[in-house]
């Protein structure tokens, strides 16, 4: 219980939505966890993918965080429930987005201030 407080700066952590182990749901949601996830798989991604520039890295940012907007705000507004599956989905996609477009901003930085 004393975790799920602690955690309770990054994410609400309610429980229906968040990842079960063991039977015993994470402190965090299933959107959060991969959104986490994907950041740190997104050090992979860099790696294996040709250089791309800040201005397409946004671009995929941008693309990438629609589907999480829209499920968050459809779900927000009563229209639709929203699964774990598909916050994990959306997590992952902008997770790894957001870190491809946060490694390219910083790399172009550096090259160009060097």
């Amino acid at each position: 219980m004393r975790w799920r407080l602690a955690f309770r700066l990054f994410c609400h952590g309610i429980p229906e939505r968040c990842v079960s182990l063991w039977g015993v749901p994470m402190p965090i949601c299933a959107r959060c966890t991969a959104i986490y996830i994907g950041l740190a798989a997104s050090l992979v991604v860099f790696v294996l993918l040709p250089r791309m520039s800040e201005f397409a890295a946004r671009v995929i940012l941008m693309i990438a965080v629609t589907p999480l907007a829209v499920d968050g705000l459809t779900q927000l507004v009563r229209l639709r429930q929203s699964t774990n599956g598909l916050r994990m989905a959306t997590g992952l996609a902008t997770g790894i987005a957001f870190g491809l477009w946060a490694i390219t901003a910083v790399e172009s930085h550096v090259v160009t201030d060097s």
